[in-house]
């Protein structure tokens, strides 16, 4: 929850509704006051626009606090959130998507890769682990994150690298991962910030 989000909108909309508020008690009270003594049925058109106002109140603040809560920053796990600036325009099948690998993650990743993907744990940091493989097909890393012991012993460069600089320790291998599900994982690992 950040307040600086949230302040200006409520600002805004508590400003309108007093101004609101003031001119509509104003014309109630100076109408009524006359309507009394000579016209009754001005007090059926009082009660009319009372039950208007409330209905126009309640009408501006779903316009103004459900835009609040829709495009509230979503959090995905502690000092996270999602990759884009502006949460409105993230699809709802990319929220799934990053919270599915979340969970792959947290089951299969985490005990060996660190949570903010840019400290090295027993695991190297993950961050920016597309681009490290960007200069190969991206089923490369795929088949390097389901059995990272068979792409070295292909002879994969990138591969092969990796195994050196981490001593030879093998990665465990997840054969049984989707690439949907190797997918995921990497775009949690990117929705990190």
């Amino acid at each position: 929850f950040n307040i600086f989000y949230f302040l200006p909108k409520v600002i805004i909309f508590v400003t309108i509704l007093m101004i609101f508020a003031f001119f509509s008690l104003q014309l109630i009270y100076n109408v009524r006051r006359v309507a009394m003594k000579t016209y009754p049925f001005v007090l059926i058109l009082i009660r009319l626009y009372t039950l208007l106002l409330v209905i126009l109140t309640g009408w501006l603040a779903v316009l103004v606090f459900k835009p609040l809560f829709l495009n509230t920053p979503i959090i995905i796990a502690e000092n996270t959130s999602i990759l884009s600036t502006n949460p409105s325009t993230v699809s709802p099948k990319l929220l799934a998507t990053i919270a599915t690998g979340k969970n792959l993650f947290k089951v299969n990743c985490a005990s060996c890769h660190n949570k903010n993907m840019k400290a090295d744990m027993i695991g190297p940091a993950l961050a920016g682990v597309r681009e490290r493989w960007s200069d190969y097909p991206i089923t490369d890393l795929y088949n390097w994150v389901k059995n990272s012991s068979k792409l070295v012993e292909e002879g994969h460069p990138r591969a092969v690298a990796i195994s050196k600089e981490w001593n030879r320790s093998p990665m465990t291998s997840f054969n049984t991962m989707t690439d949907e599900d190797v997918a995921a994982i990497l775009t949690y690992i990117e929705s990190v910030k």
